[in-house]
């Protein structure tokens, strides 16, 4: 058992990531209802997101000065905000990426700072505990038709980093992955209850309520799991 547990603490670190977009502005021209112009800085765009990336620690390892990069191939980054859930803190560029971007006083960015600010950031997070989050949000405008296309990349000894599509959320937990536990637990949960009970018409009620409310025990047993795996790695 100990072998195991310790194998299970020491395994390598799993980081997920998550990336949803909220349309800000759109520029459009209409021969009844006019025409509506997005501006930035005095120059026009054609539209205008607020994209973010967010970030958890999914492993039992806290780690310590994380270098994450957030990137797109097609969108103009421009403005951004971000924040170490549960706490004051913000993050900081890294050393080598703000000394790219460093210009003296009344200078001109050149266009290889001004390619580089507006597709990438990198960013060093001082300390990523186990389940800690980070959410980042960039501003920024697409250069085509269609949504922003963002992805987080980090190279960190031990750590892997996978992206993850925002799910419904039920109880706190994944609805997908709620169903699914509570499906397989019904395994064992209905023919428990068709042994014990005496009367078929009653087992199969009680089994087809079971069944409307599967996501509910699916849900729990994840909760106790997550607190259990907590507890583990303390």
């Amino acid at each position: 058992m100990t072998v195991i547990v310790s194998r299970v603490i020491g395994k390598r670190g799993l980081f997920t990531y998550n990336v949803w977009h909220d349309r800000v502005a759109v520029a459009t021209d209409d021969a009844a209802f006019g025409s509506v112009r997005v501006l930035w800085g005095e120059q026009q765009v054609a539209n205008l997101f607020l994209s973010t990336v967010e970030l958890r620690n999914e492993s039992l390892r806290d780690f310590t000065n994380v270098t994450a990069r957030v990137w797109s191939p097609t969108s103009n980054l421009l403005t951004e905000r971000s924040e170490i859930a549960g706490t004051t803190h913000s993050l900081h560029w890294t050393e080598e990426y703000a000394a790219l971007l460093a210009l003296p006083p009344g200078v001109d960015a050149t266009d290889t700072q001004l390619r580089l600010w507006n597709s990438q950031r990198d960013y060093n997070i001082p300390t990523m505990n186990r389940g800690q989050v980070v959410r980042i949000s960039i501003l920024n405008s697409v250069r085509g038709p269609g949504i922003p296309e963002l992805t987080l990349e980090i190279l960190h000894p031990g750590v892997r980093v996978k992206f993850r599509a925002v799910p419904q959320v039920f109880l706190g937990v994944p609805q997908p992955a709620a169903a699914l536990t509570g499906t397989i637990s019904g395994l064992v949960v209905v023919p428990l209850v068709a042994s014990l009970v005496q009367s078929p018409l009653a087992a199969a009620v009680l089994a087809f309520v079971y069944g409307v409310v599967v996501l509910i025990p699916g849900a729990l047993i994840l909760r106790l799991a997550r607190r259990v795996r907590e507890w583990m790695g303390d």
